[in-house]
């Protein structure tokens, strides 16, 4: 790879990963009002769904930090989140949503189906990122660059 495609990949990154954290962070700020408006305060499971988007926010600032440092376990455990989170839209939308959660009479609504139609893409580019910039790291024509990075995974 040139010193410039891998120049460009390296001043891509921290923009991908910003643009991923401010579109996921407001995804699960939004699941807020969501879940207010949908079930009311008297609603049973809230608590669990609650529950459920903490650990899934954790794992998701986990690896995106792991991966924005370096670490080891970063970019699998980056990855794995994205991964889930594709397959749950995919999921959702071929259920019947797709196209049906737009309601423009629910703002409510409305807001949080396009955040997760603007997740579901942001999540499958940032993946194909992932996976690109793993194999541009993997096939660098400069040894010296190639040693360099493995001198550093250990250091993590």
């Amino acid at each position: 790879m040139s010193t410039r495609v891998s120049s460009q990949r390296s001043r891509a990154r921290p923009v991908v990963l910003a643009v991923l954290a401010t579109l996921t962070v407001a995804n699960y700020i939004w699941q807020i009002p969501y879940a207010v408006h949908q079930y009311g305060s008297h609603w049973l499971g809230l608590p669990k769904l609650s529950a459920v988007l903490i650990a899934t926010l954790v794992w998701f600032m986990a690896g995106l930090v792991r991966y924005a440092r370096g670490g080891r376990a970063g970019r699998a455990l980056l990855a794995s989140f994205l991964a889930v989170e594709i397959i749950f839209y995919v999921v959702h939308n071929l259920t019947g949503a797709l196209g049906r959660d737009l309601p423009a009479s629910n703002p409510i609504l409305l807001i949080a189906s396009v955040l997760g139609y603007v997740n579901l893409v942001a999540a499958a580019g940032a993946l194909v990122y992932m996976l690109r910039d793993r194999r541009a790291g993997r096939t660098s024509a400069d040894p010296a660059q190639g040693q360099a990075a493995a001198l550093q995974r250990l250091d993590n």
